[in-house]
C-alpha cells in the first residue's frame, strides 16, 4: 500500500532540527512518534524529562510528558511519576487537565515513560 509522499517523511526534530527516522531522533533521542502520538514542539525540559505538545492518533492535542530512565537520578523520582499518574487519572476537575493515557517504550537504559494529558 502507498503512502502519500508527506507522511513518509520525517518532520524535523523538534529539539535539535535534525530529521528522525525512527520513532525517536538519532542525533540527540528526543522523541518522534512514541506510542503513535506525533510530536509537534517542545514545550519544556528538565534533565530528566521532556514535555511536548503532541497529536494524538485521533487527531486531539495533548502535553505528552516524557521521563528520561536513563537520567532519573534515583527511583524517587520514577515513583513520583507513576504516582502522578495514578493520582491524575483519578481527578475529574475542569481546572484540572485530564489524563488520557500513560505508556512505556524501551527497556533497560533506553526506556521512556510517558503521560498524556489534555493540552490546555
Amino acid at each position: 500500500m502507498m503512502r502519500p509522499a508527506s507522511s513518509m517523511e520525517a518532520a524535523a526534530c523538534v529539539v535539535c532540527g535534525a530529521r528522525p527516522t525512527e520513532a525517536r531522533c538519532e542525533a540527540c533521542g528526543a522523541a518522534a512518534r512514541p506510542g503513535g502520538y506525533e510530536v509537534r514542539r517542545l514545550i519544556a525540559r528538565t534533565p530528566h524529562s521532556r514535555v511536548y505538545l503532541a497529536r494524538a492518533p485521533g487527531g486531539q492535542e495533548v502535553a505528552l510528558k516524557e521521563l528520561l530512565f536513563a537520567h532519573v537520578p534515583s527511583s524517587q523520582e520514577l515513583d513520583a511519576f507513576e504516582r502522578e499518574a495514578r493520582l491524575l487519572g483519578t481527578l475529574s476537575h475542569p481546572r484540572i487537565p485530564r489524563l488520557l493515557g500513560h505508556l512505556q517504550e524501551g527497556e533497560g537504559g533506553s526506556l521512556r515513560l510517558y503521560m498524556a494529558s489534555e493540552y490546555i
